[in-house]
């Protein structure tokens, strides 16, 4: 009989598995819970939830849902018998730790994974642990998922480097559902805007993995930090390591960023080719590369402005402007004045709108439905606050958050309102 339950009575100090609330009444158990048995029940609650409502409950049933899938599975510390929680539920009843019991957190990779899943609710990425290997290799310093003071709401932070950029997860309330996160890149705590540095966490390794690769001399300390997991993500050698072959290299394997598109661009230039880099933009710009950032724009915006094509770059910065304005390339002044809009946040807002409305037909906000108008809402306020926090102080994005998470909450989408609200008090 496990330590702690008698026939016919409840267990002293028994404490709910998924919540850590107390459970008052156990059934009899006459046995000890086997390892085989207990997964399988394992599944079918967290098939079912988690036994309370918390977000702590979601947490430690997310973690556990990790492990069984990695073939690691928690084993129950000391089973005091099955019982019933506060919502009535059966649950496992844990009790104290072993003395070998291992820590709940054996490597970063499973701190980040469990806010991803229990916060975020958000699939981990399959290579997390390379990536944070990665970044460590790098030179960064990894930090607590929940450290997201002064951050945008929307990033899960992994690293900070010497100078201060930040490395994370992006996680937006409209990636529900998503098989894959971007890897973004904040100049700062308080910076106004996001760096896209990569689609996903397999183009982010594929990029590194491929530049180590062409480097002279050669040599592999992120490919043996990202381990056997990222085998087979690098692109295939190139010629040379010049810039130009491995950028090819990379076109070739599909891992597209706006910094490599950028110095495609820039690279015909150089050559004085500028037909080729006309079209480059306008292939850089495509809404399938990087949907929903305003970079491609903003740079196709610069650099019609520089050959003496005005009415293209307005148009081009009037486009990037209908994006999230943390997603631009420039400050949002610069931008606004290159799409001859002037006044504040509101007052460009406004005008797009008035702009929009003119084309013919309805206003876009009355084709919308109410769930896309809230994030239409929320995306606002965020957008005021990067463009009030293009001066010293930077953007406040605790305020923005807890705006944000006010307008989900009301439009019943209560995990992206936990989530973005989180940014607001951590």
């Amino acid at each position: 009989m496990p330590r702690g339950a008698r026939r016919g009575g409840g267990v002293t100090g028994a404490v709910c598995g998924p919540c850590g609330r107390a459970v008052d009444t156990l059934r009899r158990q006459s046995g000890p819970i086997r390892h085989s048995r207990w997964r399988r029940r394992r599944r079918r609650e967290l098939a079912r939830g988690p036994a309370c409502g918390s977000r702590a409950a979601a947490a430690r049933g997310a973690l556990c849902a990790a492990a069984l899938r990695q073939g690691r599975p928690r084993r129950p510390r000391v089973c005091g018998g099955l019982g019933k929680g506060p919502t009535g539920r059966r649950v496992v009843a844990i009790g104290e730790p072993r003395p070998h019991q291992p820590p709940l957190f054996s490597t970063p990779a499973d701190a980040h994974a469990l806010y991803l899943l229990g916060a975020a609710r958000a699939p981990p990425p399959p290579r997390l642990a390379s990536l944070l290997a990665v970044l460590a290799a790098q030179g960064g310093e990894l930090v607590s998922p929940g450290d997201r003071r002064g951050l945008h709401p929307y990033v899960v932070p992994l690293s900070v480097d010497a100078a201060g950029a930040v490395t994370g997860l992006l996680r937006r309330p409209s990636d529900a559902g998503a098989k894959t996160l971007a890897v973004v890149r904040a100049h700062g705590r308080g910076a106004p805007r996001l760096d896209l540095v990569a689609r996903s966490v397999d183009e982010f390794l594929a990029t590194v993995l491929t530049e180590e690769a062409a480097a002279a001399p050669p040599s592999a300390p992120l490919a043996a930090a990202a381990g056997a997991a990222a085998d087979g993500l690098a692109a295939p050698p190139p010629a040379t390591a010049a810039r130009a072959s491995i950028d090819a290299a990379l076109v070739k394997a599909r891992a597209l960023t706006p910094a490599l598109a950028e110095r495609l661009v820039a690279a015909h230039f150089s050559r004085g080719d500028d037909m080729s880099a006309l079209i480059t933009v306008d292939w850089y710009s495509r809404r399938d590369h990087f949907p929903g950032w305003g970079r491609p724009y903003d740079h196709a915006a610069s650099v019609l402005a520089d050959r003496s094509r005005s009415e293209e770059a307005r148009d081009a910065a009037r486009v990037a402007l209908r994006m999230p304005w943390w997603t631009l390339q420039r400050p949002f002044a610069a931008v606004a004045a290159a799409a001859g809009l002037a006044g504040d946040a509101g007052s460009v807002r406004a005008a797009l709108a008035a702009a929009d409305a003119g084309a013919g037909g309805l206003p876009p906000t009355e084709l919308r439905s109410d769930a896309q108008r809230t994030l239409d809402a929320a995306g606002a306020a965020l957008d005021d606050a990067v463009a009030a926090g293009e001066g010293e102080g930077g953007a406040d994005w605790g305020r923005a958050a807890a705006a944000a998470a006010a307008l989900l909450r009301d439009a019943g989408l209560a995990d992206a309102a936990d989530f973005v609200g989180g940014a607001a008090s951590e």
